[in-house]
């Protein structure tokens, strides 16, 4: 039975999502097949938490033929990836976590505060053309995502 390359990438982002929470401490559980979010966590006042994770390979330079830097690491959020027709819900779940397998880094939203497609994330250590509006992955934290939830 072959599985495909994607699917392998998914689940190397849930499993690293899951590591992730259960070293800081967290209880975490990855969710059943069929339900709109990838795994479940509980919070430090003992709440549960919906978490939806997606992952990309690698970062990726947006205007390869522009001189300054445009490198990004890109995130389709709808469901059923890039090509999916539906769009999650505000109650689907309460946080995103979003898989940059490269650099074995994980950045954390919260799903209300997100109202497009597709999420863009900069690195600080390169050196942007434009900077205005930008969301750099170090700081989207699992701790100031928790923060914006309480």
């Amino acid at each position: 039975m072959a599985i495909s390359k994607q699917l392998n990438i998914g689940r190397a982002g849930e499993y690293l999502v899951l590591a992730d929470l259960l070293l800081k401490g967290y209880q975490a559980f990855d969710s059943a097949q069929g339900v709109n979010y990838d795994l479940i966590m509980e919070d430090k006042n003992k709440k549960l938490l919906k978490i939806q994770v997606k992952t990309t390979e690698e970062i990726k330079n947006w205007r390869p033929n522009y001189s300054k830097s445009q490198k990004s690491y890109f995130f389709h959020i709808k469901r059923t990836g890039k090509n999916g027709n539906k769009k999650y819900s505000e109650e689907d779940f309460d946080l995103y976590a979003l898989v940059m397998l490269d650099i074995k880094q994980i950045a954390y939203l919260v799903n209300k505060n997100i109202n497009s497609e597709s999420i863009t994330l900069r690195d600080k250590n390169l050196k942007y053309y434009n900077e205005q509006k930008s969301r750099y992955f170090q700081d989207l934290t699992l701790e100031k995502a928790l923060n914006e939830i309480a």
